[in-house]
């Protein structure tokens, strides 16, 4: 099981049913990313930093909060790699 996987199947155990969307972003060398999961029904995105394909951090944000740093980082030239969504 990816990092990736098993942050959603943890965020999906405790939030079970949710429907969600996510987007993974990484920088041009590939050794940084950030996952963000937007829960539809939360006020809150979960956001995960990697390093190396490990995890460097994570952090609960309000989904304004949220947009703001995806905008940053989108500005900061981290290219989107991964969109998703399920329930």
């Amino acid at each position: 099981m990816t990092a990736i996987q098993s942050i959603i199947d943890g965020a999906l155990w405790t939030n079970p049913g949710a429907k969600y969307s996510l987007m993974s972003l990484q920088d041009f060398a590939g050794d940084v990313e950030f996952l963000f999961v937007w829960f539809e029904e939360s006020a809150n995105v979960k956001v995960e930093r990697f390093r190396n394909g490990r995890c460097a951090g994570d952090e609960d944000l309000t989904k304004g909060a949220a947009r703001l740093l995806y905008k940053e980082l989108l500005d900061a030239g981290l290219k989107v790699v991964a969109r998703g969504d399920g329930s």
